[in-house]
């Protein structure tokens, strides 16, 4: 039997809207129901928890898709808020403080198990794939009480970072790129495999010695809540159920991914062959990866708050994708004086010329942001735009000219990332 242990929370996102109930566990548990049914004739396990008025929608979901679950109470909700789909969830408890829930240690076959706000899973099995689930809190299985006798780690790079730091207090973080964190935790872990995720910089795999990497799957539309777990949901059903190599599971975890992110359909296909989302348009052609970090522009009004916290939103997000980000009102400061002007246009301008494409914020209209913006398609830079909220026909200038117009924010950055990340 395949079992997944992990937590159900509401989700709630305004850009792009969602508001959903499913948390690890559930989501994990729906991705993989069709496939384990297909692989082993058997149905998928959920083990969570949930509060009473929660417990008859967490069963209804189940039957929709088709697995079992087995539920612990939990006193009160849980709920992740998420502003965009990129940015840090804000954890809300309606008993926040409460002790965690003691869990029945659970005995099976095969395992997915998550970290989980509410309690600590005990698990016992023959294969078991960990996903801590914890960012910077995140803990080696050794830790846990996880006993497997084929044990597997899938992680993002912050959790991979946190595990490794927490055995290794004195290795600097710049240094942890993923091919070493995975070889890293490898070694220290006891494990059989290794796989730490990147976002756009795609999965590495290590095992047995061997050290693989896979690229992610540019596709034009990306709703990045969950897409964890839709990958470690895959990648534990054909390493455990199926009994295919480490690489090839990640192959498929990818393409899983890729897929729910596009469309945020669920269960995944029931087939052994999954392949990258045939789509009518990806904004990505396929070219030889850049042997440098690309440099993006990012234009964009910091005139009032929101837009000073939109622009510091879209430079750190930006950052994580792994690109340089030259932001004019950090690198070359605001207007003071008058005389300044030449001063500061010429240093823009350099920075523009000098990037590899362009970032812009155009919501508002603002004068300098749109400027910028033409400036860098006479230069045949390309250019991502974001915007949310302007009638379709003040932008007619904007899209005619080529430019990439996104009105969801997390799309917008990863398309930018992919775009930077080729020739």
């Amino acid at each position: 039997m395949f079992t997944v242990i992990g937590g159900t929370y509401f989700e709630v996102c305004l850009n792009p809207a969602w508001r959903e109930v499913y948390g690890s566990g559930g989501r994990a548990a729906a991705a993989a129901s069709r496939i384990v049914e297909m692989i082993s004739k058997s149905r998928v396990l959920l083990r969570t928890c949930a509060e009473g008025e929660l417990e008859s929608q967490v069963r209804d979901t189940a039957a929709s898709f088709g697995y079992d679950v087995e539920i612990t109470p939990r006193d009160g909700m849980v709920e992740f808020q998420y502003i965009h789909g990129l940015s840090a969830p804000k954890l809300y408890q309606s008993r926040p403080g409460r002790a965690r829930i003691n869990l029945d240690r659970v005995e099976t076959e095969c395992a997915l198990v998550f970290g989980m706000v509410e309690a600590s899973p005990s698990v016992e099995a023959n294969q078991i794939v960990f996903d801590p689930q914890s960012g910077e809190l995140a803990r080696l299985p050794s830790k846990e009480e996880i006993s497997a006798k084929r044990l597997a780690i899938v992680a993002n790079l912050k959790e991979a970072r946190a595990m490794l730091q927490a055995v290794e207090p004195h290795s600097a973080p710049q240094e942890l790129n993923s091919e070493v964190l995975a070889k890293s935790l490898l070694r220290l872990a006891g494990c059989e495999v290794v796989v730490v995720k990147n976002a756009t910089e795609g999965a590495v795999v290590c095992s047995d010695g061997n050290l693989d990497h896979i690229p992610s799957v540019p596709i034009p539309t990306v709703f990045p809540i969950g897409s964890g777990d839709v990958f470690s949901s895959i990648f534990a059903a054909y390493w455990t159920v199926a009994g295919a190599t480490p690489l090839d599971s990640a192959r498929k975890a990818a393409a899983a991914t890729a897929l729910y992110c596009a469309t945020r359909a669920l269960p995944v296909p029931a087939s052994p062959h999954l392949s990258a989302p045939k789509m009518t348009k990806v904004l990505v052609p396929p070219k030889a990866p850049k042997k440098h970090r690309a440099q993006v522009y990012l234009a964009g009004p910091f005139f009032n708050l929101p837009q000073l916290w939109l622009l510091n939103e879209a430079r750190a997000a930006l950052e994580e994708q792994g690109l340089v980000v030259f932001s004019p009102r950090d690198h070359v400061g605001e207007l003071t004086h008058a005389k300044d002007m030449t001063k500061i246009a010429d240093a823009d301008i350099k920075g523009l010329v000098e990037s590899d494409l362009v970032f812009a914020l155009v919501d508002g209209f603002d004068p300098g942001t749109i400027f910028e913006l033409g400036f860098a398609r006479a230069l045949k830079k390309p250019a991502v735009v974001f915007v949310s909220d302007l009638d379709p026909r003040h932008i007619t200038m904007i899209e005619g000219s080529n430019c990439h117009v996104f009105r969801d924010f997390p799309t917008a950055i990863y398309q930018a990332a992919w775009m930077g990340k080729l020739e």
